[in-house]
């Protein structure tokens, strides 16, 4: 078809310029907003309270970025972070290097990373870290990207330079029950001996959870309804009868009373909770609190346990099936039972873990010996306690009504 005059004229005046073509997806915005854009957030970074950095691992540790709060929490200023690579190491305390080591090798778990930082000039600084890995296309680890939180204040326990750290330390790791200091939002800073005997976690493993996670989902509320009367100031403290999950599935029965520390202005830094374990309700309602049998006392309340009238070393577990064998004496009690009411039964429970503290029982408990019975693969007994023998009792007696042994054997009248 032939074309037009008027087209062939503008043909002529030259080629036409060809439109930029748009991409896909691309922003409407005007270029000098999207050119701000990297700004805008540089500024944000530098502003921000807390630290945030980037490290590239490959093809040797190099840190790429880190804010100026840096020099606010630990008194080294980023150009000396971005001069000295040692310094990323050097400022961990000794105690906690190791720990940062094994995370970077494959412990990148999401959870935080509670570290000691040693100031400059001085002082301790306790950190929690968020740290998000970056992988290659090919799914090697190249980078790591985080923000570390200054949680001295709330933690309350070291940093402060005093004397009487060392003591007040001492006692928080030796005290005989459950201590544990929390955030706000109740992510655990610290536990003591206790506390991880209880739940049978190592310190690391406690460090940087939250407590809701180790709580009995039942007790939740509760607990969620007492600690928002706290924050709003409505009660200094609360005391709760509360279950927590140990490691092992069981359930542990706890007295826990929190309360919160605030600062000079009335707002709460941090919480701390002391954690007493108790008897479960099946075992602590009604009855005497004390229980006796033959030698030997428990103290249903204190669980606490003497032999003679000196004390037995037992572990709660131990003290709380003791406890019920006695209340059940004479009685079999199968295994399933057993478990229940102790251990709060799961089916992640090993029926082994109840022969096992059968056994230390026994050994730690010499009149257990030959009373407590297995009723073969079906459970326990504990047998009625041997009759106790008067002091002035002439050699040979045995306590029962049968004739003692001494007076031979008896003849019978014709």
């Amino acid at each position: 078809m032939p074309s037009s005059p008027g087209r062939e004229k503008v043909r002529a005046r030259g080629p036409a310029r060809a439109r930029p073509q748009k991409e896909a997806g691309a922003s409407t915005r005007r270029p000098d907003a999207a050119a701000s854009r990297p700004s805008l957030v540089h500024a944000l970074l530098e502003r921000a309270p807390d630290v945030v950095f980037r490290v590239r691992l490959k093809p040797r540790p190099q840190l790429e970025y880190i804010n100026r709060s840096v020099l606010t929490i630990t008194g080294y200023a980023p150009e000396e972070w971005y001069a000295d690579r040692t310094l990323m190491m050097r400022i961990v305390h000794p105690s906690d290097r190791r720990k940062l080591e094994d995370t970077l090798k494959g412990g990148l778990n999401g959870r935080p990373l509670a570290l000691r930082w040693m100031r400059k000039g001085g002082g301790t600084v306790r950190s929690q870290i968020r740290i998000t890995p970056i992988y290659s296309a090919r799914g090697a680890l190249v980078a790591i990207e985080g923000i570390a939180r200054d949680v001295t204040a709330e933690h309350g326990v070291e940093a402060r330079g005093s004397n009487g750290d060392g003591v007040a330390r001492t006692v928080f790791e030796e005290a005989p029950v459950g201590l544990v200091y929390v955030t706000v939002d109740r992510q655990i800073l610290h536990v003591n001996h206790k506390m991880c005997e209880m739940l049978g976690y190592a310190r690391d493993e406690l460090v940087g959870r939250r407590l809701d996670d180790l709580t009995h989902p039942d007790d939740l509320g509760s607990q969620e309804a007492l600690t928002y009367r706290m924050l709003a100031n409505e009660i200094p403290y609360f005391v709760l009868d509360k279950r927590y999950l140990a490691k092992d599935g069981t359930t542990v029965w706890t007295r826990v009373r929190a309360t919160f520390v605030r600062n000079a202005a009335g707002v709460p830094v941090c919480g701390i909770g002391v954690l007493i374990p108790i008897p479960p309700p099946e075992l602590r309602n009604g009855g005497p609190q004390v229980l006796d049998y033959g030698d030997l006392q428990v103290d249903v309340e204190r669980l606490q346990v003497r032999s003679n009238g000196r004390a037995v070393t037992l572990t709660p577990k131990e003290v709380l099936l003791l406890q019920y064998l006695i209340r059940h004496c004479g009685k079999m009690l199968p295994r399933e039972q057993l478990l229940h009411t102790i251990w709060g039964y799961d089916h992640a429970i090993q029926s082994r873990t109840l022969d096992v503290h059968v056994c230390r029982l026994r050994q730690k408990l010499p009149a257990l010996a030959s009373s407590l019975v297995t009723i073969g693969h079906l459970g326990y007994m504990l047998s009625a306690p041997e009759p106790q023998k008067p002091a002035n009792a002439p050699k040979g007696f045995d306590g029962s009504s049968s004739r003692p042994a001494w007076a031979g054997p008896e003849r019978r009248r014709r």
